[in-house]
């Protein structure tokens, strides 16, 4: 196998990656907007939740990056790094939904709502 095959492949997957990052960052603005324009403690909720989520699995991608694998007897493939992303998605993702992540949601939501409610009474004196 060429090197150059595999440092396009390398750069592909890291572009995807990267552009995934943006769009979950953009997700949460465009919910985050829409739930400060409609008033809408359930989208606030929602948005804080997604925040925790996206949150919780970068905590889990880097705490994977700590472990050692150069000693390991089986090398993990490409796609078991790639599902094993997948899986810590889900489970941040879940765990944020659920209310049993870290807590960040919860806090975030309280403060944005005291936030959004300060800002509703300074508009309408």
């Amino acid at each position: 196998m060429e090197i150059a095959s595999l440092s396009n492949s390398y750069l592909a997957t890291q572009t995807a990656n990267l552009n995934r990052q943006i769009q979950k960052t953009d997700s949460f603005k465009d919910a985050l907007e829409k739930a400060a324009a409609n008033q809408n403690d359930m989208e606030l909720l929602n948005a804080c939740q997604e925040f925790e989520g996206y949150f919780i699995q970068m905590m889990y991608k880097e705490m994977r990056k700590t472990i050692d694998t150069s000693k390991s007897y089986i090398q993990k493939s490409n796609a078991e790094e790639i599902f094993q992303g997948m899986l810590d998605e889900e489970v941040a993702v879940s765990a944020a939904k659920k209310g049993s992540g870290i807590g960040l949601a919860e806090m975030m939501y309280k403060q944005m709502k005291r936030n959004f409610a300060a800002e509703g009474v300074s508009a309408a004196q």
